[in-house]
């Protein structure tokens, strides 16, 4: 069978208007994350920060729960037609993408599945029938999705016939006597669905896949879990697995419902449990992304080298030529970025960073790490030159802008850039900085017969014969436009770079570096034991040493007013620039 990853799964979330201020942030904020196609869906109320599909017609109540699952499945089939499996579950439940994955893979998405755990029995016209418990869900194939659609508007015309389904809300009992009756289909049991939370196991019976009523035990790689708090979900987050509640844990966890539930305050809620209950350590969630390609594979490997003495303890995802299928250099010129980062979240990371070959790493990277979990994304802008300086005629006509507004967006800089799937907005840009790299114009900037090169310093006016434009630059155009259009934030970055360091190891742009930057820059990748020669002091001794270490701490304070002066002055630019680009 073919090895499922996180975007071959749509997810649905069923949820309510009143855990829209609740529960629903808190999945997307956790677990969901690491599903690409991973959606919340509500009925007649909408919130746009949420990934969420909205059905207009259906009530916001507990009971409004089977006539969600079914037309929020067909939603969902019509957004995402080709996904191999659908996943189905309530707002209260936890889902772990690599457990979940490796399930899946064990089966043929081109056959009709219905699998899932915890199995229930009912009877309904004198027939007993068993389904999974739909707490911690459970997953159908596109094939048997694709099947069921046809019958979604009788089974919404029957469902009020059916007490169990109507009154009392139970959509995942409505599933498999639908499938039961209208295709014949059964479940198929798995270990790992827990309709409770990881601290009361041993404990509920269920029927298993053998018809036995017995008591689940917990296993060691747990698919998904039920009935949790705000809070307990932010521990799985964390990496670590909730404890039973104390007094206070109670206490915790009724004035977080109280806040979030009669004022209405989500987003303060979750803020507070992420940051007090979730861990900022750099763990499996993390992914640092390259591509290299010839001499650049030197500079990637020691990327990997640095990476790994810095102590980083994500994972990396680094391409030593430029996969099938992806436009070569010489179409969309870095057009592997953003396919890169978009391939890394395909996988089912939360959070990815793209770090250029060039650079090397001089300590955890901790700090971009925690910017990019807290905004979302991770930008910097260190040039604060106008993007219309380096931008083709060619690109801006696709981008429909003026050259001389052009001339006010300010250009960022592409060494490493960071998405979270936290993030809708990231997402959106990312996804429009894909389309960019792929359409064979934008990146290039100049017709295929003229050589890269010309690009460098607009030669000859290839790139623009207004003479205020110096050349262009690729992917980084696209980003500094998107970046604009989306209102990114110009973020401090925490790294500087210092260019093309000279093989004795000498920095000539600069008698220091700050003490919190995490990356160098050092386009000299045949260096032979580079790392050997940088470390956090420089390569000083004695009163140089000294001398080094002072001015670096002073930098370090220099370089945070700076930006934020700088910051201030560039967002006040963007106040004045036309709101409707």
């Amino acid at each position: 069978m073919n090895s499922i990853i996180p975007d071959d799964i749509a997810v649905l979330v069923f949820t309510s208007a009143l855990n829209l201020h609740e529960r629903a942030l808190s999945v997307q904020k956790t677990w969901m994350r690491s599903f690409p196609k991973g959606h919340l869906v509500g009925g007649y109320c909408y919130d746009p920060s949420l990934r969420m599909i909205s059905l207009p017609n259906v009530k916001e109540d507990y009971f409004s729960a089977t006539p969600k699952q079914f037309l929020g499945l067909k939603a969902l089939y019509e957004k995402y037609p080709d996904t191999k499996w659908f996943y189905i579950l309530g707002c209260d439940g936890y889902v772990f993408y690599k457990p979940l994955c490796e399930l899946l893979s064990k089966y043929d998405a081109t056959q009709e599945y219905y699998i899932g755990g915890n199995f229930l029995k009912r009877n309904i016209e004198n027939t007993d029938y068993f389904f999974p418990a739909g707490g911690p869900g459970f997953a159908l194939s596109n094939p048997l999705v694709k099947k069921l659609l046809p019958y979604i508007d009788r089974i919404l015309e029957e469902i009020p016939s059916y007490h169990l389904f109507y009154e009392e809300g139970a959509c995942d009992a409505a599933m498999g006597w639908f499938l039961l009756k209208y295709l014949g289909i059964k479940p198929v049991y798995a270990d790992g669905f827990y309709t409770v939370a990881p601290y009361k196991y041993p404990g509920d019976k269920y029927w298993n896949g053998s018809g036995e009523f017995v008591s689940e035990p917990l296993i060691d790689n747990p698919i998904a879990f039920h009935t949790l708090t705000l809070r307990e979900m932010y521990i799985l987050s964390s990496g670590r697995i909730p404890k039973k509640r104390t007094f206070f844990d109670k206490v915790i966890d009724k004035i977080s419902w109280y806040l979030s539930r009669k004022l209405k305050t989500k987003s303060l809620v979750n803020t507070i449990f992420e940051r007090v209950y979730g861990s900022t350590k750099i763990d499996s969630k993390y992914c640092i992304v390259n591509v290299a390609d010839g001499l650049y594979v030197n500079g990637q490997n020691r990327l990997k080298e640095s990476l790994v003495k810095c102590g980083y303890k994500g994972d990396t995802l680094f391409f030593s030529s430029i996969p099938q299928g992806w436009p070569s250099h010489n179409e969309s010129p870095m057009g592997y970025k953003p396919l890169a980062i978009r391939e890394a979240i395909r996988q089912g990371y939360a959070y990815v960073l793209w770090v250029d070959a060039n650079m090397v790493c001089i300590r955890n990277p901790v700090k971009i790490l925690k910017s990019l979990r807290k905004n979302g994304y991770f930008m910097q802008c260190e040039y604060a030159v106008p993007m219309g300086e380096w931008c083709s005629d060619t690109t801006l006509a696709e981008f429909g802008i003026s050259r001389d507004k052009s001339l006010k967006i300010v250009e960022t800089h592409s060494g490493y850039i960071g998405v979270s799937t936290t993030n809708p907005q990231a997402l959106a840009l990312l996804d429009e900085w894909c389309k960019y790299a792929l359409d064979g114009k934008t990146f290039r900037g100049i017709p295929k017969e003229y050589p890269l090169s010309e690009t460098n310093r607009n030669y000859n006016n290839i790139v623009s014969s207004d003479s205020r434009v110096k050349g262009h630059r690729h992917d980084q155009t696209a980003l500094s436009y998107l970046a604009y259009k989306y209102k990114w934030k110009l973020s401090h970055c925490y790294s500087r770079n210092f260019q093309s360091l000279t093989p004795d190891g000498k920095n000539h742009y600069g008698k220091s570096i700050s003490l919190d930057a995490e990356f160098i820059q050092s386009r000299d990748t045949k260096t032979p034991n580079y790392l050997k020669r940088i470390d956090k002091w420089g390569n000083n001794t004695g009163r140089k040493k000294i001398k080094f270490m002072i001015l670096s701490f002073l930098e370090t304070f220099y370089k945070r007013a700076f930006f934020i002066i700088k910051n201030k002055q560039l967002l006040n630019v963007y106040k004045k620039i036309d709101k409707d680009l």
